[in-house]
């Protein structure tokens, strides 16, 4: 059976690349022009006069070894008018497997619930230390067909280095964007 299985599944993965870029080709000449031209945005991108509206997300999570609460961190002190992408939030619930990839109904759910409404609406993702949950948050975007999403290079430490506005406290509600 593999055998006769074989090539079928080697004519699949040759033939899977070409249909993806053509897939991604038909969704991009529909999705509009992206704000930024590539992944990493700087501050200095984004406090520059003429530079698009952007929805900001904090993407931090940690891992439980490193002792820090990102929601409490969230709540003392983020980018103005941030909202918080919660990565175990963020996920399917019905998994045994923590902040696992959620179904498409899922996303938008989370999404509305954030205020982020519109898929060509520009997406900046921050994180408060290192990179890596901002990549995830990024990433989970792009699944879901938002490509007009960015990541803060640098992060918080460098927006407010750049005098981007910081606040704290309770966040205010979302509105739809």
């Amino acid at each position: 059976l593999s055998r006769r299985l074989a090539p079928l599944a080697l004519g699949v993965l040759a033939t899977a690349p070409a249909l993806h870029a053509r897939r991604f080709a038909a969704h991009m000449a529909t999705a509009g022009p992206a704000a930024f031209p590539g992944p990493l945005v700087t501050p200095a991108d984004l406090l520059s006069k003429g530079s698009p509206q952007v929805t900001f997300i904090d993407g931090s999570w940690h891992l439980p070894t490193a002792d820090r609460n990102p929601e409490a961190e969230f709540a003392a002190k983020r980018i103005a008018g941030a909202v918080k992408f919660g990565m175990d939030h963020v996920a399917d619930q019905d998994s045994s497997l923590p902040h696992m990839m959620p179904s498409a109904e899922r996303f938008a759910a989370c999404m509305t619930e954030l205020g982020i409404t519109d898929a060509s609406q520009p997406v900046c993702v921050y994180v408060t230390q290192g990179c890596f949950s901002a990549a995830r948050v990024w990433w989970t975007f792009k699944i879901f067909q938002h490509h007009n999403v960015f990541i803060l290079n640098g992060g918080l430490p460098a927006w407010e280095a750049a005098g981007g506005a910081v606040e704290s406290g309770e966040p205010a509600a979302p509105t739809g964007s």
